[in-house]
């Protein structure tokens, strides 16, 4: 931290990290991926919710994904700011899964950081992928803070980035 005046400020950017708000697919249990689906109600809410949290924070810059439920979320935390559109900040491509119900089968497929899940992305890429998106918005914005709305696995690898963790989903079962 660096104390200028007797104010702090951090002297590296604050990343705040959010997923979209509730889709219907998401209410099915569907997996989503890289389907461009709209917020549903409850998902509409929980975009107001987030731009209420959010009120009083200074946000230096607003990232989201080019998917509908990503950006329309960001948009509402903007409340008429300028939100970035990123595309490596897109949701993994779930391959032969997208757009099928959560089954044992996927949900054990998808803790193998290596599995492109027949046709899609390997946990390993969408990690690069949101690494390259860090890079982007560190350089954008040495300071301040910075409000990224993403989606479940491209916000488990941001942070996995960030804390410097592993991607090897299945040491945590």
């Amino acid at each position: 931290y660096i104390s200028v005046t007797g104010v702090q400020t951090c002297a590296l950017p604050i990343f705040l990290i959010a997923r979209h708000g509730e889709t219907a697919a998401n209410a099915e249990r569907r997996i989503v991926g890289q389907m461009d689906v709209p917020l549903n109600a409850r998902g509409r809410e929980q975009s107001l919710r987030l731009r209420d949290t959010l009120r009083g924070v200074v946000i230096d810059a607003i990232y989201a994904s080019p998917l509908t439920r990503s950006l329309t979320t960001a948009q509402t935390v903007a409340d008429g700011r300028t939100v970035r559109v990123l595309p490596t900040l897109v949701e993994r491509n779930q391959g032969a899964y997208q757009g099928q119900l959560v089954s044992d089968r996927f949900s054990q497929r998808s803790l193998d950081p290596t599995d492109d899940l027949d046709g899609g992305e390997t946990m390993l890429q969408v990690r690069r992928r949101a690494t390259a998106a860090l890079e982007l918005m560190r350089k954008a914005h040495p300071r301040g803070t910075i409000v990224v709305v993403g989606h479940a696995l491209l916000n488990q690898m941001l942070l996995a980035s960030i804390l410097g963790l592993s991607t090897d989903r299945k040491s945590t079962r």
